[in-house]
């Protein structure tokens, strides 16, 4: 960030909804303002500081969209990650000794209170049922909409630009005239009767020809 600090890497989790109140507070305004006050996310300029703690927070991500059995939600709290996923069990991975997801904690009885902890926090002002009633009606209605536009020809929305191949081709040779150069005359038409080698005349092909006597 020009003039006020250079660019270093945190160790803090964040969110794509921190996108929002870190840029209004970047160009100069509050983040304590009525609208700000409501975004779910908030401000990472103080990351930008070496030394400004803004300590940490749970992120939340959700997904709604095809190829899941229900909804989902993952909740990140420190090194702990929990995901719900409707119909499924639970997962707890530790992310600073298992970065890659491999091992699930979820039925070790070690880490059963913190399972815990976290589902009820994932899962406080989140209401999965609710959410999969509304994605089936939903689903149902587009079904509807579509059944709709199933007869007859489907639009074609994609844009299509209208050339004139009239003045792209030439069609017929009646349309240019050949451009003669100078000083070059007419050329004289062939007789295409004469065969070389006899008299000239038409049709004179010798004696030995088949039908002359």
């Amino acid at each position: 960030m020009p003039g006020q600090a250079r660019a270093r890497r945190a160790s803090q989790t964040a969110s794509l909804l921190d996108l929002a109140p870190t840029l209004t507070e970047l160009s100069g305004g509050q983040c304590e303002t009525s609208l700000s006050a409501r975004w779910p996310g908030r401000s990472l300029v103080p990351h930008l500081h070496r030394g400004a703690d803004s300590g940490e927070r749970d992120v939340i991500s959700e997904y709604l969209a095809d190829g899941a059995p229900g909804p989902c939600r993952m909740l990140r709290r420190g090194r702990y990650k929990y995901v719900y996923t409707w119909s499924h069990p639970d997962l707890l991975y530790d992310l600073e000794s298992d970065p890659h997801e491999l091992e699930d904690l979820s039925q070790e009885a070690g880490h059963a209170e913190r399972l815990n902890e976290l589902r009820m926090a994932a899962l406080a002002d989140w209401d999965p049922a609710g959410l999969r009633e509304r994605i089936l009606a939903d689903q149902q209605q587009r079904r509807l909409i579509q059944s709709a536009s199933l007869p007859g020809s489907a639009p074609a929305w994609d844009y299509q630009p209208f050339i004139d191949d009239t003045k792209r081709f030439v069609r017929s040779r009646s349309e240019h005239k050949p451009v003669r150069p100078a000083g070059v005359g007419h050329a004289t038409k062939p007789d295409r009767g004469h065969v070389p080698g006899t008299a000239g005349r038409r049709g004179d092909l010798g004696a030995d020809s088949m039908g002359v006597e």
